[in-house]
C-alpha cells in the first residue's frame, strides 16, 4: 500500500497487479470478448427477477401458502447476487483494461498528470467542507486524477453523494451525482463564497447574501458569502454565463465554492466520466472512438479550469 498525500488530504492507493498491456487491434479484440460475457447477464439477471416474482405470486394466490415465498426470495436473492457478482467482475476488468491503455494516455496528454486512480475519489472531508450540499451520509465515486494544469494543480473524480436513513421506513435519497474539481490557488481569498442551488423558501430572514441582477441566474441559485463586495469581482457575468449555458446546453447544474485557497467546481450530472459502455463497444466502438470519448470528458476538467483562469482576481 503506498501513500499520495496532495497537501490538503492523504489517498490510499492499493496496489494491485496491472492488467496487460495491448496495442489498439489487440485491446478491441480483448474488448469485445469480455463485452459478449456481460451480455447473457443482462438477459438473465431481469429473468431471474421475474421468475422470483412470479413464483412467489403463484404460492400466495393460487396455493395460499407463504413459507415456499420465503425459500424462494432467500433463493432469488442468492442467485441474484453471484450473478451479479460475476458481471461485475466482467465490467471491472472492461474499465482497468481501457483505464490502463487508453485513458492514462489521454489524461497525460492533456496535462500533467500526477496521479490517476480509477477505482478512488476525492476524500469526503474536503466535499464537505465546501459547504455546497444539503445533509449526506454516503459516499462512493471513481477515476481520481490529480494533476497540473496550464500551472494549476488540481483535484477530480466522480462523485455520488446519497443521504441514508436508518430506522423505520428506511429509504435512500440522492443529493449529488457527477464530477467534483478542487483546484489549488496561489493565495488565500478574502472571502468565503459558495454558489448553490435556490432552494430557499421566500419570507423574511429568507434571502441570499448577494444577488447578481442576472435574473435567470439568482432564480436558479443562491449565494452565500463573507464578502458581497468582493465576491462580485469574482463573480463575474462571464462566469454567470458559463454557469447558465452549462445547464441550457448540457443540462449540467454547476455549484461553487471559494474558500482558503481552493475553488471546488461541482458538475451535478447524474452521469460519470470516463466509463464504457458494453454495448457501444458491442456496436463496433474500438480503441480510437473510446480514445477520443475520453478525450471529450478530459476537456470537460480543463474546460472548467480555463473558466476559472480568465478571472484575474483569482490568477491574477
Amino acid at each position: 500500500m503506498s501513500e499520495f498525500n496532495d497537501g490538503k488530504a492523504t489517498f490510499f492507493n492499493k496496489q494491485a497487479e496491472l492488467p496487460e498491456t495491448l496495442n489498439d487491434h489487440d485491446l478491441d479484440i480483448r474488448l469485445k470478448e469480455l463485452a459478449k460475457k456481460i451480455v447473457p447477464f443482462n438477459i438473465i439477471i431481469p429473468l431471474v427477477v421475474i421468475a422470483a416474482i412470479g413464483l412467489a405470486l403463484f404460492f400466495i394466490i393460487r396455493v395460499d401458502n407463504v413459507v415456499p415465498v420465503i425459500f424462494i426470495w432467500i433463493a432469488g436473492f442468492v442467485v441474484i447476487a453471484i450473478l451479479s457478482t460475476m458481471k461485475t467482475a466482467l465490467v471491472n476488468k472492461i474499465k482497468l483494461l481501457v483505464s490502463h491503455n487508453l485513458i492514462r494516455g489521454v489524461l497525460a496528454g492533456e496535462f500533467e498528470l500526477g496521479e490517476y486512480e480509477p477505482e478512488k475519489h476525492i476524500d469526503a472531508g474536503r466535499i464537505f467542507a465546501a459547504s455546497l450540499l444539503d445533509t449526506w451520509n454516503h459516499e462512493s465515486g471513481s477515476d481520481f486524477v490529480y494533476g497540473k494544469y496550464k500551472g494549476v494543480n488540481f483535484s477530480f473524480s466522480d462523485i455520488s453523494l446519497t443521504y441514508r436513513s436508518s430506522g423505520k421506513g428506511r429509504h435512500h435519497r440522492s443529493i449529488f451525482r457527477g464530477q467534483w474539481i478542487i483546484c489549488e490557488l496561489a493565495q488565500e481569498l478574502p472571502f468565503t463564497m459558495q454558489i448553490r442551488k435556490n432552494t430557499l423558501i421566500k419570507g423574511p430572514g429568507k434571502k441570499p447574501d448577494m444577488v447578481t441582477g442576472n435574473d435567470a441566474f439568482d432564480s436558479k441559485y443562491i449565494i452565500k458569502t463573507s464578502g458581497p463586495q468582493a465576491a462580485l469581482s469574482v463573480l463575474t457575468p462571464r462566469l454567470i454565463d458559463f454557469v447558465l449555458d452549462k445547464e441550457k446546453n448540457s443540462g449540467i447544474r454547476t455549484y461553487l465554492s471559494f474558500t482558503g485557497s481552493q475553488v471546488h467546481i461541482a458538475f451535478s450530472n447524474s452521469r460519470d466520466l470516463f466509463e464504457v459502455k458494453t454495448k457501444e463497444i458491442m456496436r463496433g466502438n474500438g480503441a480510437g472512438d473510446i480514445r477520443e470519448q475520453m478525450r471529450e470528458d478530459a476537456r470537460h476538467i480543463t474546460g472548467a479550469i480555463d473558466e476559472l483562469l480568465a478571472n484575474k482576481m483569482l490568477f491574477g
